[in-house]
Parts: C-alpha cells; sequence; structure tokens
C-alpha cells in the first residue's frame, strides 16, 4: 500500500509544482522588455555610462531609487541585459527572500513550510515574473526581519536590521520608514538600549537620506522631470489624502489573507455584524469601485459583464478592507508585549495604507511590498490541513493567469511593431 502524504508533503509538493509552472512561464515569455519594465531598465544603462554619483541618482528613469538598477547591472554577465533572461533575477531573489522568512519563522517556533503560501498570492507571480522592481527591495525587508530575531548579539542585530532596511529603502522609498519604527519599537519593548537604536539609525538612515538629499525630495527629478511630491503634474490629486486607495490597499491586504491563512480573519460577531453593514454601504454609495485582475478579465470577458462583476467585488472588497484591520489589530493587541511582533503588525499596516498618499492611480503592487509581513503574519494561523493545498492551487491559477495576460497583451504588441527594448 502506497504510504499517505502528510499534509506538509502535499503542501511542498504542490509548491514545487506551481513554482514549475511559473518558471516555465518565465522561460516562454517575450523576448523584449514589457510593460514597467521598459520604463525601469533603462536605468541599468544609465549606471553603467554614469557609474555610481549625484548625476546617476538625479537622472534615474522612474519614481524607484537605484536598487533595482544596480542587482540587473550586477547581473548582466548572466542576463546579458535580455529578456527573457532578466526576468529570471526575481525568481531567484525571491527564493532568497521565502528562505530568510523561512529561517525568521523557525527562530520564531512557527512553521518556515508556511511561507510557500506566498505563491498562492496572485500578485506575487506579476512582480516575480516580471524585472520589477518591487522584489530587490522586499528581500532586504525580509533580511532585516531576520536580523532582528537574533537575540543573543543586539548590536549586531541593530547594525544588520539598520543595514538592510536602508538597501531596502534605496529600492522602495516607504520603507525608510522601517529604521525609526524598528528602534522605537524595540527600544520600547525589545530590550534595546540607546547603544542600539544609535548603531540602528547610524547604519539604516545615511544613505536613504543621502538619496533624498540629492533629489531634493522623496523621488528622483528623472531627465528632462521637474515635479516634486509624488506625482507628476498632470496626474496630481485635488485632495492629499486618497481613502479609496488606502481602503482598496487594505482590501487587497484582506484578499491575500484569505488565500494563505483565512484564520487570521475569522472575525467575531460584532466584526461580522460590521462587516455586513460594510457590504451594504458600498453597494449603496458605490464609494470603492474596482475589479481585481482587470488586465486578466478584459481578455476573457465583455465589458457588460465586468460591470456587473464591478459592483460585487467593490463591495467584497471594502469588506475584506475591514476585516484586515479588525483582524491585524487584534493580533496586534494580543502581541503587544512582543517587539518583533508589534513591528509586523505595524509594518504591514502602514504598508496597506501607504497607497492612500501616493497620488497616481492604484496598482496591487503597492499593496505587495507588504508580503514578507503578511506571510510571517499568516504562519500563526495556519493549520497544516489538505485546504492549504486547494488554496495555493487557487492562488496560483489565479497568478499564472494573470501574469500570462501581461505577456500575451505584450507579445501582440510587439508584434504589431511595438520595440520592447533592451539594453544595448
Amino acid at each position: 500500500m502506497t504510504p499517505k502524504l502528510s499534509p506538509d508533503r502535499l503542501l511542498l509538493a504542490g509548491a514545487v509544482v506551481v513554482a514549475g509552472l511559473m518558471a516555465a512561464q518565465i522561460l516562454g515569455s517575450p523576448a523584449a522588455l514589457i510593460f514597467d519594465e521598459i520604463l525601469h531598465f533603462p536605468g541599468v544603462a544609465l549606471f553603467q555610462s554614469l557609474g555610481p554619483g549625484e548625476d546617476f541618482l538625479r537622472r534615474l528613469p522612474t519614481a524607484v531609487g537605484p536598487l533595482y538598477a544596480l542587482i540587473h547591472w550586477a547581473a548582466l554577465p548572466l542576463t546579458a541585459g535580455t529578456a527573457p533572461g532578466v526576468r529570471l533575477i526575481n525568481p531567484l531573489l525571491a527564493g532568497l527572500m521565502l528562505l530568510a522568512l523561512a529561517h525568521i519563522l523557525k527562530r520564531r517556533n512557527q512553521p518556515p513550510l508556511a511561507v510557500v503560501m506566498a505563491l498562492a498570492v496572485p500578485t506575487v507571480w506579476v512582480v516575480t515574473g516580471m524585472a520589477l522592481t518591487e522584489i530587490p527591495a522586499m528581500l532586504f525587508v525580509a533580511l532585516g526581519m531576520a536580523a532582528l530575531t537574533d537575540e543573543a548579539n543586539r548590536d549586531r542585530a541593530a547594525i544588520l536590521s539598520g543595514l538592510a532596511f536602508g538597501l531596502a529603502a534605496l529600492g522602495r522609498q516607504p520603507y525608510v520608514a522601517m529604521v525609526p519604527l524598528v528602534a522605537g519599537i524595540f527600544l520600547v519593548l525589545g530590550g534595546w538600549g540607546w547603544r542600539q537604536v544609535v548603531l540602528h539609525l547610524a547604519c539604516g538612515l545615511p544613505l536613504p537620506v543621502m538619496e533624498m538629499a540629492i533629489w531634493k525630495g522623496f523621488m528622483p527629478p528623472g531627465e528632462g522631470l521637474t515635479w516634486d511630491g509624488f506625482t507628476p503634474p498632470a496626474e496630481r490629486r485635488a485632495d492629499a489624502f486618497n481613502l479609496r486607495s488606502m481602503a482598496l490597499s487594505l482590501g487587497y491586504c484582506g484578499a491575500f489573507m484569505l488565500l494563505m491563512a483565512p484564520g487570521l480573519m475569522r472575525p467575531g460577531r460584532a466584526v461580522l455584524m460590521a462587516a455586513v453593514a460594510v457590504f451594504a454601504a458600498n453597494a449603496t454609495t458605490g464609494f470603492l469601485h474596482a475589479v481585481p485582475m482587470t488586465s486578466a478579465l478584459q481578455s476573457l470577458l465583455p465589458d457588460s459583464v465586468i460591470g456587473l462583476l464591478a459592483v460585487a467585488a467593490s463591495s467584497l472588497i471594502a469588506v475584506l478592507a475591514w476585516l484586515f484591520a479588525a483582524a491585524t489589530m487584534s493580533w496586534l493587541w494580543r502581541r503587544r508585549r512582543d517587539a518583533f511582533d508589534v513591528v509586523v503588525g505595524l509594518a504591514a499596516l502602514g504598508i496597506a495604507i501607504h497607497p492612500g498618499v501616493i497620488a497616481l492611480s492604484f496598482t496591487s503592487r503597492y499593496t505587495m511590498m507588504a508580503l514578507p509581513f503578511l506571510v510571517i503574519m499568516a504562519a500563526s494561523a495556519m493549520p497544516a490541513t489538505p485546504w492549504r493545498l486547494a488554496r495555493l492551487g487557487i492562488g496560483a491559477a489565479l497568478g499564472a493567469v494573470m501574469l500570462n495576460s501581461y505577456y500575451t497583451t505584450w507579445a501582440a504588441l510587439l508584434s504589431q511593431g511595438l520595440h520592447g527594448g533592451g539594453l544595448r
């Protein structure tokens, strides 16, 4: 008789299969830069031409720091700066990120295998399957959080975590908030003294502060661009804070958590009653109006059907936003004496909320930056049941469809003569 596989072995086998599917998709992807790769990758040639310095930082072509360009420049001997080779870097970095998160979970007495449920998050497939900017920064966030688990040497933990968060901020500027957040929380709750706080700040802040001083703002001016703040003038919002973007982001965090560890968001009676009220209110007012996976659905469904889905999906996102916010606050309260977990919960909420101050159109890639924290939270409420494999399969299928929609759309555009570029 064939021995029955344990739920953990089934999950691991499923993760290997879906990772193989992602790898096959990437290897078969268009042989030219696509989507935002076209915007970001010229930074690599810029660094190759100018080298490190103020001129390079000022002329970065997009609203992110130099980390992406530096990593892809270092990888040129492997990728030759052409697609699909450049798309192999993010899967490698994502694998390292998951290993760092598994190390954290092992040290925190949580199941390390829980990290593979990150593959159930559809947006993970998008940011991993294209040469985009989120994964390099998230890797350094995961390394910084891993350094914080070193309780044997607090000085080393302060130094290494500061360096890692500082480098993460060179990839995605909102991560700069991790440095003061960790310093403050660990001073109050984590047993750090002022020595560790100073070491952490001294290692974490100089690079991003110097970068932003050169930019004279939070983002590079870019060659030929003259705006300041968060948004080009043509796309600037009148309002200082966009509640809809914040609610959408919280809702996407709720959806990600629903796929990874739905038990974390199991509501009490009062929270559930409030969720019903939130659904009804949004369906009536239309405060949120969004369709997840728009890029994929537009190629599959007529506009009339998408319109009907928008009402139900938007109200469901509003409910998920409420459930995620309530669950995270409850999670924080239960762990209020644990410095590490308080940092995790506050960072997850902070990243979820920050799209409200970005005056460009919302994308779930902004929310995806919370993934390292969401995985750590999810591991605390992920029993070893066969349902994990089912959720992994559902999320991975959605992610594969999303990634394929980008590939096929851009393949069609490239066949019509759109030049995807590359490093020349």
